[in-house]
Formats: C-alpha cells, sequence, structure tokens
C-alpha cells in the first residue's frame, strides 16, 4: 500500500522491467481507495 501514486515514477519502472527484464503488462487496472 502508497500513500501517493507518483504516475511518473510508475511508468519508468513499467519501461524498465519491461527493457531490462522483458515483462509485458497484459492487463491494466486502476483503483482508488478514498479514505
Amino acid at each position: 500500500c502508497v500513500a501517493s501514486f507518483d504516475e511518473k515514477a510508475h511508468h519508468f519502472a513499467l519501461e524498465y522491467m519491461e527493457k531490462t527484464l522483458g515483462a509485458k503488462l497484459i492487463n491494466f487496472r486502476v483503483s482508488r481507495v478514498t479514505l
């Protein structure tokens, strides 16, 4: 669980995993929890 979501950092991490590990994103779902 994270307190906030940094979209730029998230995309950077996804691209890094794809380029270095060969990972591919097959399903992406975003849900928000409001307290």
